[in-house]
């Protein structure tokens, strides 16, 4: 019963976010003019634009019942079971509209600059190209691309698939991201199996997989992380594999292939470089024959260390606010943590990190106040369920959590 309940709650709970999701398509796209669409769009608006409080609180059931329904599936269903569900709810969310964000609109455009106008989207603009008709409902179109050339030249492959037509190419980027993220997993298989993190790997890694943020950050919403960490990932992977009896050809070798996947990841968004002391506290520690106790301190919590390496610039004045999507940054790394306690910490702040979109669901505009009343939920709200978690872990039989 119990795993039947887990289907049900994960499955009503995607296509509830599906449907949701076009209640915030921007007024200004417009997808398909065929009918029935047409009609169901307009009803959708009504609730999105004109009815936020109801929006705010399907918003808020949808997201509870999601995560409620992940943990049940992790804790009950089998391995086939999981995969069924896992590939059920990303061709669910597949059809998805990127609801809680614009960014993709931006991977597209900036793409199009290049591709188009032959312009640098890191120098120039979108508001250089005001008869664009792909301009109308982006955001951010006073500011050049955020993120490093890498993204820009991986983005090139999507759009060229796209024929330069908007719904093709929006389709190509969302195959693109769901690509990105199976690729993601296979970085995380191969970490466990050459960092000898696998024992309890086949059980955390839903952890990561099934986790709602995960899913809606990374295919509902587009963005580009599955990426940035896929090779981040892969990198700490061939860092492992380093041997003190390697030849000195191999060793190069290995060292150069690490670096390339590190400068892949740090071209996408540059916060990767913070792993640098990571990845050469593990080469240290794999090539040398004494190994001081820091270093040794640092391979036992190598996870741990790195998911917080990646928040660091988080406490900067440059970081304006926290977004949900950027705990994926941390997440990669659950399967492979020895302490209970964090793995629990990044559970409680995934549920609220997406709760924090519902201040502004409600107002639909972003104020001082409602940045304020995000971080209450983000950080204390996080903070509660947390402490939440740690009175009911036996309740819950954390056999997998040890």
């Amino acid at each position: 019963m119990k795993r039947l309940i887990a289907y049900i709650c994960v499955l009503l709970s995607t296509l509830g976010y599906v449907v949701y999701s076009y209640s915030q398509l921007d007024p200004n796209l417009v997808l398909s003019s065929f009918g029935p669409y047409w009609r169901f769009q307009e009803m959708m608006w009504q609730m999105g634009y004109h009815q936020r409080d109801l929006s705010a609180v399907y918003f808020t059931v949808i997201i509870l019942f999601f995560f409620v329904g992940a943990w049940m599936a992790y804790t009950s269903l089998q391995e086939h079971e999981k995969w069924s569900l896992f590939f059920t709810v990303i061709v669910l969310m597949f059809v998805a509209h990127n609801a809680l964000s614009h960014d993709i609109f931006n991977y597209m455009f900036n793409a199009r600059m290049v591709v188009k106008y032959q312009a640098d989207p890191h120098v120039r603009v979108a508001l250089d190209f005001p008869s664009d008709d792909w301009t109308r409902f982006m955001h951010n179109t006073h500011t050049p691309a955020p993120y490093g050339y890498g993204w820009t030249a991986l983005s090139l492959f999507p759009y060229v698939l796209g024929f330069h037509k908007f719904n093709p190419t929006y389709l190509a980027f969302k195959l693109f991201m769901v690509g990105g993220l199976l690729l993601l997993y296979r970085a995380i298989l191969y970490l466990s199996k050459i960092s000898d993190r696998e024992k309890d790997f086949h059980y955390l890694k839903w952890l990561v997989l099934l986790n709602p943020l995960i899913i809606i950050e990374l295919v509902g919403n587009l963005h580009n992380d599955a990426w940035m960490m896929m090779f981040a990932l892969f990198a700490y992977g061939v860092v492992f594999s380093l041997r003190a009896t390697d030849s000195t050809i191999k060793l190069a070798g290995k060292l150069l292939l690490a670096t390339v996947f590190l400068l892949a990841s740090i071209s996408i968004k540059f916060v990767t470089v913070l792993l640098v002391p990571m990845l050469l506290c593990i080469a240290v520690s794999k090539l040398a024959k004494n190994v001081p106790r820091l270093l040794s301190y640092g391979m036992a919590y190598w996870p741990e260390i790195s998911a917080l390496l990646v928040f660091v610039p988080l406490f900067t004045e440059r970081s304006q606010q926290f977004h949900p999507w950027y705990l994926s940054w941390g997440l990669v790394f659950v399967p492979f943590m020895k302490k209970t306690w964090v793995r629990f910490a990044y559970l409680a702040f995934s549920i609220s990190s997406m709760l924090r979109y519902i201040p502004f669901l409600r107002l639909g505009e972003y104020t001082q106040e409602i940045l304020m009343q995000q971080k209450v939920i983000t950080w204390v709200g996080g903070l509660v369920i947390f402490v939440l978690f740690s009175q009911v872990k036996k309740d819950w039989q954390l056999k997998h959590l040890k």
